[in-house]
């Protein structure tokens, strides 16, 4: 069988997990593959040849790049560079959409023979609708994770879309399935996850802490288990200097999943974790703080929510504090209610259970379907 090459973009942790399930599937399919690019420890299991360290772009989100620009310029020109010298059979992005889409457009400006297919669609139902009719000029193919996206991109004239289901939901069902509930009910057990990016971490710890002392002089019982990276572990141990509740900091992965499983309530980052959450039926309270300029793009956002699982549901099932109202007097009422109202928890644990519902509507694998579509492009 002849060799082939994928140029694969993974600029977060969530898409390296992703892509590497992704590349393994594809694997079955095709037993001679070659990837290079950038991407995590899971994609280098894999076998990835790495342009540069996946946290050299990690950190870039929405309003990173202005504060960034040059060192952000210099990336994309080695990796474009890269990929052109080296050809590829097909070039995959997954997530970080302003580090990705910028690649993916130079990469079909100066080979246009080179297939691009996108694993996760941006963010275009909640703003920036046009970026959909755009791609359509450097994207062959977009791999949806979200069941209602492939009508939009249909609906805006963007390119084909195909929805896949849901491979972060899929891994916590897989753990569900094989770790056993153990939580004690002596005690309160609360999940903290602040972010996938720097940025996001460096903003919503303090918050959240702060939500958290205030918790814990109501509760002595509360037990609080941090879900993050490792490469995040310094930056967390720093902020944790005003805490005064006992905490345990948890970056493996199997462990991270059986803290979820086993946890009362959360304190979660907007972004694809809230999902893992909902599947999981874990009652949460959605947190998220930005710069100044997203609280005046704020109005132009088209959902009624940001929040994924609200966006699925259809309704603002989960409280969510953004901005002004991300503070620990907030926060600390959320779960105040959760922890005291029998009503509030058991209508989000339903209301989860609906979620879930939509999610597996078609029984589709997201990383067997992917990569039977990318299998396409390669024959």
């Amino acid at each position: 069988m002849l060799s082939k090459k994928i140029a694969i973009i993974a600029g977060e942790p969530s898409g390296d997990i992703m892509g590497a399930d992704l590349i393994h599937e594809l694997k079955y399919l095709h037993n001679n593959i070659e990837i290079f690019g950038v991407g995590g420890k899971e994609l280098s299991k894999l076998g990835l040849k790495s342009i540069f360290p996946i946290d050299r772009v990690s950190y870039i989100g929405p309003w990173d790049i202005i504060k960034n620009v040059n060192t952000i310029r210099k990336l994309i020109k080695i990796t474009v560079e890269t990929i052109i010298r080296s050809k590829p059979d097909i070039l995959v992005i997954i997530d970080c959409p302003e580090f990705s889409h910028r690649v993916a457009k130079r990469v079909r400006r100066n080979s246009p023979e080179i297939p691009i297919v996108n694993y996760v669609s941006p963010t275009i139902w909640a703003w920036r609708q046009s970026r959909a009719t755009k791609m359509s000029s450097y994207i062959d193919h977009v791999l949806s994770i979200l069941p209602f996206e492939p009508e939009l991109y249909q609906k805006l004239n963007g390119p084909m879309c195909t929805y896949v289901g849901n491979p972060l939901s899929e891994r916590i069902v897989k753990y569900m399935k094989t770790l056993s509930k153990t939580n004690n009910s002596k005690t309160i057990d609360l999940v903290l996850m602040a972010g996938s990016r720097k940025s996001e971490v460096s903003r919503l710890l303090a918050p959240s802490i702060d939500g958290i002392n205030r918790l814990n002089k109501k509760y002595d019982n509360l037990v609080v288990k941090i879900l993050t990276f490792e490469h995040f572990h310094d930056l967390i141990i720093k902020n944790l200097s005003k805490a005064s509740f006992n905490y345990e900091i948890i970056t493996q992965e199997r462990e991270k999943y059986r803290n979820i499983i086993n946890s009362d309530l959360a304190i979660v980052a907007s972004g694809s974790a809230t999902l893992e959450l909902a599947i999981a039926k874990l009652p949460m309270v959605v947190i998220y703080k930005t710069n100044i300029i997203f609280s005046i793009f704020r109005f132009f956002i088209k959902t009624h929510s940001i929040v994924l699982p609200n966006i699925i549901h259809g309704s603002n099932i989960i409280t969510e504090l953004f901005q002004l109202k991300c503070n620990g007097f907030a926060i600390a009422n959320v779960l105040q209610s959760i922890i005291e109202n029998d009503n509030v928890r058991e209508y989000q644990v339903k209301m989860h259970n609906e979620v879930r519902e939509k999610i597996f509507s078609n029984d589709k694998s997201g990383q067997h379907e992917g990569a039977k579509i990318i299998y396409d492009y390669l024959k």
